[in-house]
């Protein structure tokens, strides 16, 4: 095996087991703002940071997509498929490049 494709090998089970977390974290994550909502006429306001807190942990799964697509950027450099600055160019921005939300913000409002 090259190391291509041993790293290609990791690189699919990262994905698997990152998809299993993710689909586990959601599905406990929706069971709990169920139960939330049956039982809000008890104690409102620790159900409310409950909610809250079960809201995030749905907002955090939003990190598989990322990892997801700077895997794909790794691949594509091991195999050679695309060059370093091609890959910067069609995926999530490295730290410190790219638009910051605030941004992304203003374009969208005046885009509307």
């Amino acid at each position: 095996m090259s190391r291509a494709e041993a790293f290609a090998g990791v690189v699919a089970a990262i994905r698997h087991d990152m998809a299993k977390a993710t689909q586990t974290l959601m599905t406990a994550s929706e069971a709990g703002l169920r139960d939330v909502h049956l039982v809000r006429a008890g104690d409102a306001e620790a159900l409310s940071r409950l909610e809250e807190g079960l809201l995030t942990v749905l907002q955090v799964c939003a990190l598989e997509d990322l990892i997801g697509q700077r895997l794909t950027q790794l691949e594509a450099i091991l195999s050679g498929g695309e060059s370093e600055k091609d890959v910067l160019e069609n995926g999530p921005a490295q730290p410190g490049q790219g638009l910051n939300q605030a941004e992304i913000d203003a374009w969208l409002d005046g885009a509307g």
